[in-house]
């Protein structure tokens, strides 16, 4: 098989590792069930807004959730259930909320930007050696293939493969970081807080993601958006 037609052939068949690739991101936005917030323990009540704090300490908790343990790379997550049973429409912005530890130090929940940034780093370097490792295998034997269907002898066949492999390396590990590098972003401005506002009788649910430490509270501002007054919500995670 003459080179130039070889490389076209064995590109198209590597090009397929796309939709493997693809697949490769080890972060995941699982649906998992709520419950009411008045159902946790973990809850406060301000003057009808209940808000419920689900916090994901272990890393099976986090697994299930992210199919990662976000403890590893310094993130704890925490899901807020919020239902506003007053007649008032409210707000509560991420920035207005801060794990509290024993020792009354605080620490606001980390912007958007900041968490994609820690996960994506993280699954980026994951997602490029998966790509590379697949990349690599299915380059080596799309090549060898190539090469003894075209009649090459042993050495030939060798040759090819060996092309092949180098080929799928780069391809793959390119394919799996940039995969990645777009999925993160988009999956966590879906999961992310950020400033929500709730009406009346209103249920929804989010995450906030922290520095990993020991809290014992959250501390939330809930914003009266048609008075624009602040009430302060306290939530004892202990």
């Amino acid at each position: 098989m003459k080179k130039g037609l070889f490389l076209i052939s064995l590109f198209s068949v590597i090009c397929f590792l796309a939709s493997i690739i693809s697949g490769c991101a080890t972060f995941q936005d699982r649906v998992t069930p709520i419950r009411p917030p008045s159902d946790y323990y973990t809850r406060t009540d301000v003057g009808g807004v209940v808000i419920a704090a689900e916090v994901l300490s272990t890393p099976e908790q986090s697994r299930a959730q992210f199919n990662v343990d976000l403890g590893k790379i310094g993130i704890l997550p925490i899901k807020l259930i919020v239902k506003n049973n007053s007649e008032q429409t409210v707000q509560i912005d991420r920035s207005q909320i801060f794990g509290v530890r024993n020792d009354g130090s605080m620490y606001n929940a980390y912007a958007l930007h900041q968490s994609v940034e820690r996960i994506r780093a993280s699954e980026t370097t994951k997602g490029a050696v998966k790509g590379a490792g697949t990349g690599a295998v299915v380059g080596a034997v799309a090549g060898a293939t190539l090469g003894a269907v075209s009649g090459g002898d042993s050495r030939e066949v060798g040759r090819m493969a060996g092309v092949g492999a180098a080929m799928g390396t780069f391809m793959g590990a390119a394919l799996g970081g940039d995969s990645i590098a777009s999925y993160i972003p988009e999956k966590m401005h879906y999961l992310d807080w950020g400033r929500r506002t709730i009406r009346p009788g209103y249920l929804i649910s989010g995450f906030i993601f922290l520095p990993r430490a020991d809290y014992v509270e959250l501390r939330l501002a809930i914003l009266n958006t048609a008075e624009d007054k602040v009430s302060e919500a306290v939530i004892r995670l202990r």
